[in-house]
């Protein structure tokens, strides 16, 4: 499989100030507070914001992959073999939806490595301590409506990134920032679309 297929996005939904990333399988609330330092909610302030539920529910795609080891092809090209690894896969757990006033609604949830069965690795959502505080998403992210999954574990993608096709069911995992050399190859990738799911959206206090 030949590496320069993906392109690798990176999506913030929020700035968050004093929330934490939303604990694996932890039961998720009507509402978090935000502080967003980007919008300005009125002349010469700044918003304080809470992502909330909205009521409504809808769907979006987990995932499934097995997960092997990314073996250079000896003729090069950025093409690499699937050495696959017994027991090690890869799944996207869809949780909730984020649906901004315009644009493309993106999935919310954990990315997690499972070997045999044990939990061995969990993403961490797009974002960074500062000065004691989390700022950033509380949930890793993905697009529901494109076929090419990508996910960054970590601000700029510090503790690596994935990408994989859910037509062609393959895909790279990169497990150090700033490269572009795959360690781990993702096969037998399928999407299990998540119904139910509760949909937020970041509401500014005092303004509609």
């Amino acid at each position: 499989m030949r590496l320069g297929f993906f392109v690798f996005l990176m999506i913030v939904l929020s700035n968050s100030v004093g929330a934490v990333p939303i604990e694996l399988e932890e039961k998720l609330k009507e509402e978090y507070d935000l502080y967003h330092g980007i919008i300005i909610a009125s002349p010469g302030s700044l918003g304080t914001a809470v992502m909330r539920q909205t009521g409504t529910f809808g769907s979006a795609p987990s995932a499934i992959c097995n997960v092997g080891k990314a073996i250079p092809s000896e003729a090069g090209n950025d093409y690499y073999y699937n050495q696959p690894i017994e027991g090690l896969r890869l799944e996207l757990r869809a949780r909730a939806i984020m649906q901004p006033r315009n644009g493309n609604s993106t999935a919310m949830g954990w990315v997690v490595f499972e070997k045999n069965g044990e939990i061995i690795k969990v993403f961490e959502p797009v974002g960074e301590m500062e000065e004691g505080r989390w700022k950033g998403n509380l949930l890793s992210s993905w697009s529901t409506e494109k076929s090419t999954i990508s996910v960054w574990n970590g601000l700029n993608g510090v503790g690596g990134r994935l990408a994989f096709d859910l037509m062609t069911g393959q895909g790279f995992y990169f497990d150090r920032p700033n490269t572009d050399v795959p360690s781990f190859f993702l096969y037998d990738c399928r999407k299990i679309q998540k119904q139910g799911l509760p949909i937020y959206q970041i509401k500014f206090k005092g303004v509609d």
